[in-house]
């Protein structure tokens, strides 16, 4: 994933690089540093890489957001 689409996915979700990273426990320069290039010689270039596990935990976050507003509603309901 690029740093453009890791973007775009925690808009999709509603957060930002900040509460993502107060959320999932991880450093927030480390979540600013994912799909950067950094030069580690003159030549030689390397980017760090988003982590895989980011597609599934956004996922599982969106689906809980889900549910916690089906269940908030039903408790509307239920109380009305």
């Amino acid at each position: 994933m690029t740093k453009i689409e890791f973007t775009k996915k925690l808009k999709n979700v509603g957060l930002n690089k900040s509460k993502f990273a107060k959320l999932s426990g991880e450093n927030y320069y480390t979540v600013l540093g994912w799909g950067r290039t950094y030069k580690k010689e003159k030549k030689e270039k390397k980017v760090l890489k988003v982590p895989i596990w980011i597609d599934s935990w956004l996922e599982n976050y969106e689906k809980a957001q889900k549910y916690e507003n089906i269940v908030k509603n039903i408790s509307t309901e239920i109380k009305s």
